[in-house]
């Protein structure tokens, strides 16, 4: 009789599954600037490497805009409206979730905008993550990055064109009076999922990169400096 009872136990243990955890990862950096009138995407992803769905509530939590014409919207595979604080999602066992950020900037006045975004595991609330979205119009607006790594460079290097067609080349200019001028640069692209698509060393003045093998599509690209991180952003390839 004790065995019998020491065997069931012993199945129950084995067959209550643990919660799975998701996992969260930022693509590219947290601020995302543009002109008046600008649409501001920052994009994201929700990884989830377990064998079983997970559910998770995204909640706004802070939308600090700066009039009423300024918007802000939560995308997760589909976009909510502007006046959703809060959804309910699932992302597949062994899958993940593009996460977008989206703020639409005043036609009229030039501005600065902030979000916080709770991303919870439903099952399982400790599994959480808490991220902050920024978006400006204006050069005012962060001139240092709120992102606890990444710091805003005051004289930027600068893509273009945007977007760029595969049949043209890609330009990246980094201003030869900036602090980093003499360094060594290394810039690499990555795809919305994250992956490394191409690395290329650069260096002060004018850089043109052959994107020709990139597919159609939205990319973000990181520079570094030495081996630390110095810019991040994305562009855009189009046929």
């Amino acid at each position: 009789m004790t065995k019998f009872i020491l065997a069931v136990i012993t199945l129950c243990i084995i067959s209550t599954p643990l919660s799975a955890q998701f996992t969260y990862r930022l693509l590219g950096d947290s601020i995302e600037r543009g002109g008046i009138g600008d649409e501001l995407p920052i994009y994201a992803r929700i990884y989830n490497a377990t064998s079983q769905p997970i559910i998770i509530d995204a909640i706004r939590l802070i939308n600090n805009l700066p009039d009423t014409i300024w918007k802000s919207a939560i995308c997760l595979d589909v976009c909510f409206s502007d006046k959703t604080d809060s959804a309910r999602i699932q992302v597949e066992a062994d899958s993940s979730l593009l996460l977008s950020f989206h703020f639409f900037s005043s036609p009229i006045f030039g501005g600065c905008a902030d979000a916080r975004l709770l991303l919870r595991n439903v099952a399982m609330p400790s599994n959480q993550v808490t991220q902050n979205f920024y978006g400006a119009t204006k050069a005012a607006c962060f001139t240092v990055s709120t992102d606890p790594v990444k710091k805003f460079n005051q004289s930027p290097a600068k893509l273009s064109p945007q977007p760029v067609q595969k049949s043209q080349q890609l330009n990246i200019y980094i201003p030869e009076n900036n602090a980093l001028a003499k360094s060594n640069f290394q810039v690499q692209f990555f795809d919305l999922l994250g992956n490394k698509v191409a690395t290329h060393l650069v260096k002060s003045g004018n850089n043109n990169l052959s994107i020709k093998e990139l597919p159609a599509g939205v990319y973000f690209y990181k520079l570094t400096q030495n081996g630390q991180f110095a810019q991040s952003g994305k562009f855009v390839v189009v046929e």
